[in-house]
């Protein structure tokens, strides 16, 4: 693990930098004695706000998240993926976001797509899907 901000490598699970005091990105608190939680906000948007995206995380689907909402996801101390895919299409996905969380800790992901409303209501992202992603998914 190395920090966004100096380029230091970091302790595993780290919340800030010990070397600059950099909060890392995506990573909120430790609550010891508690399960690890991840956080899905879909972010509210007028593009796609009628498709609901669906959660996978290790590969299962867990869930899914409609436009401006959050679900809440608790998991075993360790290291997992996660992804979002469209609910109608299996290819229509975002990129494999992978992380290692430990007991207590809370990360917080944010799910976008990376088009407007042009290319929703032209039919574009379609096009576009099969050259790029058109979901993303990140901490915040």
């Amino acid at each position: 693990m190395f920090c966004t901000n100096c380029g230091n490598e970091l302790e595993e699970g780290s919340i800030f930098c010990s070397f600059c005091g950099n909060k890392l990105a995506g990573v909120t608190e430790i609550r010891t004695g508690e399960a690890a939680q991840v956080e899905v906000y879909r972010v509210n948007r007028w593009v796609g706000k009628l498709c609901s995206l669906r959660i996978f995380i290790d590969n299962m689907e867990v869930g899914r998240v409609e436009d401006g909402n959050k679900q809440l996801f608790s998991l075993q101390s360790g290291y997992h993926e996660i992804f979002v895919q469209l609910n109608w299409s299996p290819t229509i996905q975002s990129d494999t976001f992978r992380f290692n969380i430990v007991s207590g800790q809370i990360l917080r992901l944010k799910c976008d797509y990376t088009f407007g409303a042009f290319a929703m209501l032209t039919g574009w992202y379609v096009i576009q899907s099969l050259f790029s992603k058109v979901i993303k998914i990140e901490p915040y």
